[in-house]
């Protein structure tokens, strides 16, 4: 068998073979072993005299010789296991007495060689007991009877209560005399000179080291860079740490801040999934025991993630987390909880000190440091301001911030053959909105951006206002921020507008273009979905939206939205009372929402008052005008369309007095027409045809007076 010990278990080892030698002996003189015609159920007294390296047994070496050649043996083994980092590390850590350090040792050379394992169960005289006992522990390492030996066996005892050493046997009685027991795992892996992570928690925690070099240079703002040096600080003045808690929200770095609280003060952090560590009750007290002796050993703090999923497990019971935190505070384990705000974590930390911090959500120039430390992290580079712009227009978290630049990393190195490029702001928006995600169910529908600023055709001063949308929207930072408007006027930075009316004067449209300028997503509101005859359905609804929207990053669209933004009434029964009270809680959604909100009506009159004081913007859409009507029947026809020589825009212009949705209407039918003709051309009949339908639908006549000379075409095909 090969010996795995390190040198500087030599000493030790040998002055255990000679303490396990004399009580063999002993045993030997004093009964008699298993029979020969047993052999192969036991072990027999030649095979451990191999292993012990006894020549003979006719008296040669004596108890008396073999004790004096232990206690000789003893200051250099001692001298030599305190030159062992991981052997000292652990002893100092525990305060444990040179008695302890013998049964510690015990425990643990059956994983040195694999002789002990035989000599133990030759001692038990039981082949199936391959593990040291408490008998056989006091028998070898006490000179005479002893209590406070004895009690090193005991429920309070260093070795027991702090799970150093476990029982063999589950019974209730564990430690008796004849009880046998082993190393934990923890130890038994530090001592091999692997990380200090027991099995059987191995997929709850994981261990990083301390790096000096990366916790100064964390993209976080000075305040709560100082915050957490706080904490560096009271981790290292005092050994009554309290618990510290940090309430945020998933994905906000918070994680990375407690590390580097524990990295400042010289401490490895431990991270660990409650969750996961508490899943099998009957190991929670053994889990929690390894988890602190991970951290005494590796020199740790503790980052514990999962606090509050906890609750929301059947099998695991308030009491396993008492449990599991009572342990921790015994231990006086630097120890970081990250929860969610508003989560019950109070309730687990009753009569336990705590330094509670609140990391809110990260503003434009912290998410700006975020975007180019992760940047410069993954070696790729982008301009300042686009930078600026798309920490300003997506609120992601640090994590999802690092996500989008390893994505963009990789899609760059794949890409372009100049990996000195930089990457574009249409790029850094892509990556952005890949992760941006809100579920908004049926409440809402994502619309396909395909139109630019030079599709809109408006009246000048409806152009202008939307520009000026547009740009209000891009500088909108600068005013809140920089010029210090949000702290005076209070309130949330976003920006609304109104557009109001006539169907198909183009609002929906413009909508889809500003989203398109600015690189959002765009989603319509689905106002029957929100809308619910049940008494608080419809603010669920209302708080569903804008929390999905919030976390999609997009601007959200209320089409015909005087259907839900109406003037409040006077009360005259229940049903107008709680009609009002929908209308004032979108008045607060509004007014609290970070984003840009667009909304349209036909009716601009019916919208509440209170609604149209904050709105930054009311853009009226007037009907087209001639030119305008002309204009909008050009641009419904590309260069493929097959149009006849004698289609007369200027004079559909002229005569009919169409919205640009009527337009788009008639183009479309009569291009339907036109390819299901022989022909397949688009001509002046299948267009005053077209339109004669409209008029139909609209509860018109077709007449000479709009038609003219054309009335002919309109035959009889208007149906």
């Amino acid at each position: 068998m090969k010996n795995w010990a390190r040198p500087t278990f030599s000493s030790a080892l040998q002055r255990f073979d000679l303490l396990i030698h004399r009580e063999i002996l002993r045993l030997r003189a004093n009964y008699q072993l298993s029979l020969d015609e047993f052999r192969g159920l036991y072990i027999s007294d030649q095979q451990v005299d191999e292993l012990i390296h006894q020549q003979s047994t006719n008296g040669q070496v004596d108890v008396e010789e073999l004790t004096v050649s232990a206690e000789h043996l003893s200051p250099s083994a001692q001298e030599d296991l305190a030159g062992d980092e991981r052997w000292h590390r652990l002893c100092q850590s525990y305060q444990l007495t040179d008695f302890e350090q013998d049964v510690l040792l015990m425990a643990f050379v059956p994983e040195i060689h694999g002789k002990y394992s035989v000599l133990f169960a030759y001692l038990n005289n039981d082949i199936t007991r391959k593990y040291p006992t408490i008998e056989l522990a006091l028998n070898m390492f006490s000179s005479q009877v002893n209590d406070l030996d004895r009690q090193a066996f005991s429920s309070r005892s260093t070795l027991v209560n702090k799970g150093l050493i476990l029982a063999v046997e589950q019974s209730a009685s564990k430690y008796t005399l004849h009880s046998g027991f082993v190393i934990s795992p923890t130890l038994r892996e530090y001592l091999l000179g692997h990380t200090a992570i027991a099995p059987e928690v191995v997929e709850a925690c994981s261990l990083l080291a301390v790096n000096y070099q990366t916790w100064q240079h964390q993209p976080f703002l000075a305040e709560i860079v100082d915050q957490f040096a706080a904490f560096s600080q009271i981790l290292l003045r005092t050994d009554n740490r309290p618990y510290f808690v940090i309430e945020s929200q998933a994905g906000s770095g918070a994680s990375i801040l407690a590390e580097n609280s524990l990295f400042s003060a010289g401490l490895a952090c431990c991270r660990i999934d409650l969750k996961r560590l508490l899943a099998d009750r009957e190991m929670v007290s053994n889990s929690t025991r390894s988890i602190c002796q991970t951290a005494l050993l590796e020199h740790a703090g503790l980052v514990i993630e999962g606090v509050c999923q906890v609750f929301e497990t059947p099998q695991i019971d308030n009491g396993l987390m008492t449990l599991f935190f009572r342990e921790l505070a015994d231990a006086a384990i630097p120890t970081f909880l990250l929860v969610p705000p508003k989560s019950r974590w109070r309730e687990l930390l009753a009569g336990y000190p705590y330094v509670l911090s609140s990391l809110g959500e990260s503003g434009p120039l912290e998410r700006q440091r975020f975007w180019q430390h992760h940047m410069n992290r993954c070696g790729v580079d982008a301009e300042q301001d686009d930078l600026a712009a798309v920490a300003d227009f997506f609120q992601l978290s640090y994590e999802q911030v690092r996500a989008a630049a390893s994505d963009l990393a990789f899609r760059h190195r794949l890409e372009n053959s100049d990996q000195n490029a930089k990457i574009a702001k249409d790029g850094l928006f892509a990556a952005a909105r890949q992760q941006s995600y809100g579920d908004m169910g049926e409440l809402a529908a994502k619309t396909k951006n395909y139109y630019s600023l030079h599709d809109l055709v408006l009246p000048a001063v409806t152009l202008s206002r939307v520009q000026e949308f547009i740009s209000a929207i891009n500088s909108r930072r600068l005013v809140y921020e920089q010029w210090d408007f949000q702290r005076r006027l209070g309130g949330a930075t976003g920006i609304v507008s109104l557009f109001t009316g006539a169907s198909g004067t183009g609002k929906t449209m413009t909508a889809s273009v500003i989203a398109n300028e600015i690189g959002l997503d765009l989603y319509r509101i689905e106002l029957s979905g929100i809308v619910s005859k049940y008494i608080g359905e419809t603010e669920k609804n209302l708080d569903k939206i804008f929390k999905a929207a919030k976390q999609a990053n997009c601007i959200l669209f209320f089409d015909e939205a005087d259907a839900l933004f109406g003037k409040r009434s006077e009360v005259k029964d229940a049903h107008d009372r709680y009609a009002n009270i929908e209308v004032a809680y979108l008045l607060q959604k509004i007014e609290n929402h970070d984003g840009i909100v667009i909304l349209t009506t036909n009716l601009a009159k019916s919208i509440d008052q209170a609604f149209t004081r904050r709105m930054q913007f009311i853009i009226e859409f007037p009907r087209p005008d001639v030119a305008h009507r002309e204009e909008l029947w050009r641009g419904m026809f590309g260069e493929a369309a097959p149009l006849a020589d004698d289609v007369d825009f200027n004079f559909l212009a002229r005569q009919l007095e169409n919205t640009g949705g009527d337009i788009k209407n008639m183009a479309l039918d009569a291009a339907l027409m036109a390819a299901s003709s022989e022909r397949k051309v688009i001509d002046m009949a299948l267009l005053v045809r077209a339109a004669a339908r409209q008029m139909m639908k609209q509860g018109k006549v077709p007449s000479a007076i709009e038609f003219k000379h054309y009335f002919s075409l309109v035959g009889n095909n208007t149906d």
